[in-house]
């Protein structure tokens, strides 16, 4: 009587023991006999030790995080600011609504391009969007420089805000990219520090 073909073992060897599972050292060498050892993998000599970064990228990395100097300076000088300031902005003391929207509107106006820094960085390239962060923390600097009025120094600031959101994203992505494996981690850190010291460089 011929077996339900639901009942047919789902594998069918050769050695009689259908439906079990086989070691792959066991099937390799019933396969090709006892006698052939398994393929070992070699690894090449370079990628057992991790490989230095060298100078250049030690460099490259402190350059990339002076975004994050800038990122956290820009972050931090505002509350002394804000502070001595007086009436030099539109002829009168500053009410707690200026206040607010000059803090506020960098983080705001950080918030959006964070993601659209994302987008450019695919698009055209993280160097470039750098590049173009950079400037950005220049112009909107000598923006809030030249800065009269009220709502001229919350456009300076919203500038800087645009630059802060693109370098808070581009430069970790940056850097990761370039480092070595075994030293991503400490080189990424760097961006961190530099934040970090742009806020201490800032408190008075």
């Amino acid at each position: 009587m011929m077996a339900d073909a639901a009942e047919a073992p789902l594998i069918c060897g050769d050695d009689g023991r259908d439906g079990q599972d086989v070691d792959d050292g066991e099937e390799y060498h019933r396969l090709n006999g006892p006698t052939m050892p398994l393929p070992a993998t070699e690894i090449p000599q370079q990628e057992r030790k991790p490989r230095n970064p060298g100078m250049w990228m030690w460099v490259l990395a402190f350059s990339a995080g002076i975004s994050g100097l800038l990122f956290g300076y820009d972050t931090g000088v505002i509350s002394a600011t804000l502070v001595s300031v007086g009436d030099a902005l539109s002829d009168r003391p500053l009410t707690t609504r200026d206040k607010s929207l000059i803090t506020a509107c960098t983080s705001l106006f950080a918030l959006p391009a964070c993601p659209a820094a994302g987008w450019a960085a695919d698009r055209f390239g993280r160097k470039k969007v750098l590049l173009l962060a950079d400037v950005l923390f220049v112009a909107g600097a000598v923006w809030q420089a030249f800065a009269q009025t009220v709502p001229s120094m919350i456009a300076g600031r919203s500038v800087v805000g645009v630059a802060v959101g693109a370098a808070s994203l581009i430069v970790p992505l940056y850097i990761s990219e370039l480092a070595p494996a075994a030293y991503r981690g400490r080189l990424v850190v760097i961006q961190i520090l530099m934040i970090t010291l742009g806020q201490v460089v800032a408190t008075p």
